[in-house]
């Protein structure tokens, strides 16, 4: 079965056109028998730095980091580059996933006053 397969792996990569919440679902569904989810890999849509523009890429990157992460999530691409991207919006995308992926860490682990 599909289920059985995803218990063996640590990461599991998923292309574009993956639908992360039903993935997510499957994994959660194994995480009861290994005791840990496997982290998730990807799955930022490529055509976005080739089409796209820094408003969208930022609110895919918004709707990625809230469905897979930040914790046990790589972000990535879902398809890999292909040299057709605009380079300004491949760095557009790196640049949001640093900035939204620690924005929502820090929203789950407040520093703790007085320390540094």
């Amino acid at each position: 079965s599909f289920l059985f397969f995803l218990l063996l792996y640590q990461v599991v990569t998923l292309d574009a056109g993956i639908d992360r919440l039903e993935m997510l679902g499957a994994l959660d569904e194994t995480a009861w028998v290994s005791g840990k989810r496997a982290t998730v890999q990807g799955n930022f849509d490529t055509n976005l730095l080739i089409n796209g523009d820094p408003s969208s890429i930022s609110s895919e990157v918004s709707e990625m980091i809230r469905q897979l992460g930040p914790q046990n999530m790589i972000a990535n691409l879902g398809g890999g580059l292909m040299g057709k991207e605009d380079p300004s919006l491949v760095k557009c995308f790196v640049d949001e996933v640093k900035s939204q992926s620690q924005a929502a860490f820090d929203s789950m682990f407040p520093p703790i006053k007085g320390r540094s």
